[in-house]
């Protein structure tokens, strides 16, 4: 098991830089990069939630960073993989819903509580000491992407954006804690998330005013069909670690 989650982090390592290289130069090839990469966390995600699973939760070291988890629910999200993003988040309820885990940043917890599709997991794990502006404007984010006019979404947005910039300058707290890879320093998943999920819903369209989305990494694009690649990996993964305890 340790081979396969090694394996499959370093394959996540490469297709991240290698998205980041085409889509400077807007290859053809850099989303559907993309989409490889978010599948690959994707995959090593249910193999890490399958094996605290099967430990049955009792050994917290086997579970997902909850940083990385509520990460990889927006990037699924930013792929119009909504379904799968709430799939994982609903899998890692015990591991959520542990005391270890309230001390947390916002973005790791707004990732969870959008993909989870419930805003009043923000309420019970964010942290509103790093940015009670911040912490306002996720919570109005959280009650209202769906709404028809997104102007008032847009600009809370662009807030996420701009608090972006501020945070991967400043280096404090939440920096370590949630903007320590390298993807944001040039994608903002957060924002992206809720842009392509009403995109996924056939909302109305959602432009958002800051020089971030100007940058080549910020024109998502929604995949096509599910998340599919590295599936039979995971079920090779069960097949050696067993079934999950009930």
């Amino acid at each position: 098991p340790g081979r396969v989650l090694t394996a499959l982090l370093g394959r996540q390592a490469w297709l991240e830089r290698r998205f980041l290289v085409t889509v400077v130069r807007d290859a053809p090839e850099a989303w559907p990069l993309f989409h490889e990469m978010v599948s690959v966390r994707y995959v090593r995600t249910l193999c890490l939630l399958h094996r605290a699973a099967a430990a049955g939760w009792r050994e917290p070291l086997l579970w997902p960073e909850i940083t990385e988890l509520g990460r990889s629910a927006l990037l699924l999200c930013c792929c119009g993989w909504l379904d799968e993003a709430h799939e994982i988040v609903h899998r890692s309820s015990t591991m959520l819903r542990s005391a270890q885990n309230r001390f947390v940043p916002l973005m790791s917890w707004f990732g969870s509580a959008f993909a989870g599709r419930s805003p009043a997991m923000l309420a019970e794990g964010a942290v509103e000491k790093f940015d009670e502006a911040g912490y306002a404007a996720a919570q109005r984010i959280l009650t209202g992407w769906r709404a028809p006019d997104p102007t008032g979404l847009a600009a809370d947005l662009a807030s996420f954006a701009d608090r972006r910039r501020w945070r991967l300058g400043q280096f404090d707290d939440e920096y370590h804690l949630d903007f320590d890879d390298g993807l944001s320093w040039a994608l903002p998943y957060e924002a992206g998330a809720v842009t392509m999920a009403r995109a996924k819903l056939g909302l109305t369209p959602l432009t958002v005013e800051h020089p971030l989305f100007d940058l080549p990494s910020a024109r998502f694009q929604l995949a096509i069909g599910p998340a599919s690649h590295y599936q039979d990996i995971y079920a090779r993964f069960i097949a050696e670690i067993g079934p999950a305890s009930r």
